[in-house]
């Protein structure tokens, strides 16, 4: 997919007018979009639109929806215990079928997958709270080497938690 550089719009209308369909797309993804209704509001005719939208940002307005549809679901799946056709639901698609193939094509995983990569743990490492304080502070203040970074065992410098997470 080729980069496309998107500038301010300046002083042109028709630019105004794009940049506001399209934050129409990002913020409306899970509703249905008809090509006619985004022409209307852009105040082109459908084919000058999708002409215009895809030279402008590089894509179509359903590549635009697809895209932000898919990273909604991404975050669903990653923060949330909902279950996938609730997500899929959420993010605008009636389909489950349709959604899963998507969100393989996109994802490179389907979204059972994709959620069981990204399991809510992290490793959290118990130090010290002056190993984040620099030496030559310390040393200043009288604090010598051993004293800032004592020998530990590595078998007890961390751990991994899980941490619960309420639906938000």
């Amino acid at each position: 997919m080729a980069l496309h550089r998107v500038e301010f719009p300046g002083d042109d209308p028709r630019l105004w007018r794009l940049f506001a369909v399209r934050r129409l797309i990002e913020t409306t993804a899970a509703e249905p979009l008809e090509l006619r209704v985004l022409a209307r509001n852009a105040a082109m005719s459908r084919f000058h639109f999708l002409r215009q939208f895809r030279t402008t940002f590089g894509q179509t307005p359903h590549q635009l929806a697809i895209q932000v549809r898919i990273a909604r679901a991404k975050l669903l799946l990653t923060h949330t215990d909902l279950p996938i056709t609730e997500i899929c639901a959420a993010v605008g698609y009636e389909s489950l079928g349709t959604f899963s193939a998507l969100f393989r094509r996109e994802v490179g995983l389907n979204p059972r997958a994709y959620r069981e990569g990204r399991r809510r743990f992290w490793t959290i490492a118990f130090e010290s709270p002056l190993r984040a304080i620099p030496g030559c502070f310390l040393a200043a203040f009288g604090r010598t080497a051993e004293e800032q970074f004592p020998r530990r065992n590595p078998a007890t410098a961390s751990a991994t938690v899980e941490f619960a997470h309420t639906s938000p």
